[in-house]
């Protein structure tokens, strides 16, 4: 955002040696992993059209794939060990796990090989296939494997962890990537978890509330075309914006932040007037 604002090369050569300097992050998951810095490198990539952008793209998912091993706990299925707050172990979601890494494949596509693409996809779903909790026409995920659950809680069905994060990190695959329609299936069955499950009692958080969950359908609707998911995007928008004034009235003021408060809500409810999932910092920069 700096750099968009001033154009300045010393704020450009910072963003670039930080990114950079990330690359190896044993976390090893998007909120302080490479995973998540090199969203910044795919956006000067964009930007600028810069070879160095660019290669510091290729350079870091290629670094996300050589960084892959074989998890037992998954049936010897290939993806990340994460070591966060001094826990060693195999997370599956979007914000802290396997999903999150899988996406700057996703989101930088233009800048790797096809080849490269198809790989990360093709390990993604049976890695996905495998850690998969199947009810019906359902899917969702324990946080991570093996599941650990010390509460005895459900699993949970938000962006961070579970099937609403798994939408919206994986749905803008392209259909040219083998075993497209098992990924349409496994996709819609995770939406359909997300709808049952209902708007989250947490509050109106991206991360962790109903406009995550929201955009999720948004993304389905992208992905489909279905009219289905566009009204279920709306459904839950409009009753977040009834959390929105519960919150306030509770607490006096609004959570003005980006992914856990109400400015995330405001960017879902213009995506559900537009129909296009445009989050910021995720689907555009």
């Amino acid at each position: 955002m700096e750099w968009k604002l001033t154009r300045d090369a010393a704020v450009a050569r910072r963003l670039f040696e930080v990114v950079e300097g990330n690359l190896h992050n044993p976390v090893r998951e998007q909120l302080w992993g490479s995973s998540g810095s090199v969203l910044a490198a795919i956006a000067m990539a964009e930007h600028t059209g810069e070879a160095r952008w660019v290669a510091l793209v290729q350079r870091a998912v290629q670094g996300l794939w050589d960084e892959m091993e074989p998890i037992e706990a998954a049936g010897g299925t290939w993806g990340w060990v994460q070591n966060l707050y001094g826990r060693v172990e195999t997370l599956i979601g979007a914000g802290h796990g396997f999903v999150g890494n899988v996406y700057p494949a996703v989101r930088g596509a233009a800048f790797i090989t096809p080849e490269l693409r198809d790989t990360f996809a093709a390990r993604a779903l049976a890695f996905l296939q495998a850690t998969a909790l199947r009810d019906g026409d359902c899917v969702n995920w324990w946080p991570r494997v093996p599941p650990f659950s010390p509460t005895n809680k459900p699993p949970l069905v938000q962006d961070c962890h579970g099937a609403a994060g798994i939408v919206c990190r994986l749905a803008p695959l392209p259909r040219s990537v083998p075993d497209a329609e098992t990924w349409d299936l496994l996709l819609l069955q995770a939406g359909e978890l997300t709808w049952r499950a209902g708007p989250l009692a947490k509050g109106v958080a991206f991360c962790h509330g109903t406009a995550g969950n929201a955009h999720a359908f948004l993304h389905l609707f992208a992905r489909t075309g279905d009219e289905r998911w566009l009204a279920r995007a709306r459904a839950f928008a409009m009753h977040g914006i009834v959390q929105v004034e519960q919150e306030r009235t509770a607490h006096g003021q609004g959570r003005h932040t980006l992914w856990t408060g109400d400015l995330g809500m405001a960017c879902v409810l213009w995506d559900c007037i537009s129909g296009r999932p445009r989050f910021p910092t995720l689907d555009c920069f």
